[in-house]
């Protein structure tokens, strides 16, 4: 995670975006951490079908606003640095196994049984 917050403050800095730090810089009330997590949401509400209402429910529209306007430049910072983080791993997983019938069967073939961890954290997008 440290990676991440170091890239979005990076953004943040560039796009003069003052969020709360421990500086003592007197910002916005907002923790990077926030923005990060409003990311998350907003890098998986179109697989796991997500209405953007119940999306919005989960975050203020300020913190809304900051994430969706410095999205596309962490996705950016992300893959110029050939960095993925975890909701990374998730979703290319995912499009791999939606889009490429070939690469399904084989692992079918290959995994008769999977164990999953952690269940109750699963979402709609690991349990397709």
């Amino acid at each position: 995670q440290s990676d991440q917050l170091r890239m979005l403050k990076n953004i943040l800095k560039e796009q003069n975006i003052v969020l709360k730090s421990d500086s003592g810089h007197p910002g916005s009330d907002i923790r990077p951490v926030t923005i990060l997590n409003a990311l998350s949401l907003l890098n998986t509400r179109d697989a796991e079908s997500h209405a953007m209402e119940d999306v919005m429910k989960k975050m203020s529209k300020k913190v809304y606003r900051i994430a969706n306007e410095v999205l596309p430049k962490y996705k950016f910072a992300k893959y110029s640095e050939n960095s993925l983080d975890f909701d990374d791993l998730i979703l290319l997983t995912w499009e791999l196994l939606l889009n490429h019938q070939d690469v399904r069967e084989q692992l079918h073939r290959r995994y008769r049984h999977i164990l999953v961890d952690e269940f109750q954290d699963t979402s709609k997008v690991q349990l397709d």
